[in-house]
Parts: C-alpha cells; structure tokens; sequence
C-alpha cells in the first residue's frame, strides 16, 4: 500500500509543480507569473493573462487535476482488488511517466507529442480499471 499511496501523493502533487514553475523568471528577464499585478479578491485573473510557456504551464496543471481523480481511484481499485503487484506497478509508474512528459511537451510546445502521451497515461489509468474488473473473483 505504501507504493500505491506513493504514487498518489507523486500524481497529486505534479499539478502544484506546475504552479511554481509559473512564477518563476525566465532567462531573459521577463515577468513571473505573479508581476501582472496579482490581485487575491479574482486569483483566476492573472491566470488568464499568462503568455507563451507560463500559459501552457497553467493549462498542463489543469490537465493534471483532470487526470489525478480517475488515475487515484483506478489505482485504489486495482490495489484493493488484487491485480498483480508488477502490473499495478507498472501502470502506476507508466502514468506518472507520461503525465510528466505530458507537462514537458505541454510547456515546451510540443503539441503531437503532448497528445501521444497524453492517450498513454489515460490509457494506464483506464487499464487499472479493467485489471482491476478481471481480478474479481
């Protein structure tokens, strides 16, 4: 149970990396997310005024808050059915695999493979479900 808490926790928190990674400078000096005027009444303002990465950055953390809820569920299932430690781990380790390529192609605009990897992790989530179906006895 420890791996399968592991991974959960590892799933939840990529989306909040992605928050960090927002605010941070780039190379050329250019505003943080944070330097438009941040505004704490209308928080969802100044994420809508994001540009360039910094936007794709935003919009890759949103994706991983959609992913997180089945990918958790499926691994719980999977883990509380039985499903053979090796395939769980597998499934587990692919998704989080995919999920942070799908933020690296998302942020440095990469918009086929984004999509490829995307299909992938929904598939380990969606193959957790079913392995979790067949192990019922």
């Amino acid at each position: 149970m420890t791996f399968t808490i592991s991974c959960i926790l590892a799933a939840g928190a990529l989306p909040y990396l992605l928050v960090i990674l927002t605010g941070i400078p780039d190379r050329s000096g250019a505003a943080s997310r944070w330097d438009g005027g941040y505004n704490n009444k209308d928080p969802r303002a100044s994420a809508e005024r994001l540009i360039g990465w910094r936007r794709r950055a935003h919009l890759a953390q949103l994706n991983g808050y959609e992913a997180f809820a089945p990918f958790a569920v499926g691994l719980l299932a999977a883990q509380l059915s039985n499903v053979d430690a090796s395939l769980l781990r597998g499934l587990a380790v692919g998704f989080l695999v995919f999920r942070v390529l799908h933020a690296v192609f998302y942020v440095a605009d990469k918009s086929t493979l984004r999509s490829v990897v995307w299909y992938g992790g929904i598939g380990c989530a969606l193959a957790l479900y079913i392995a979790a179906l067949v192990a019922q006895p």
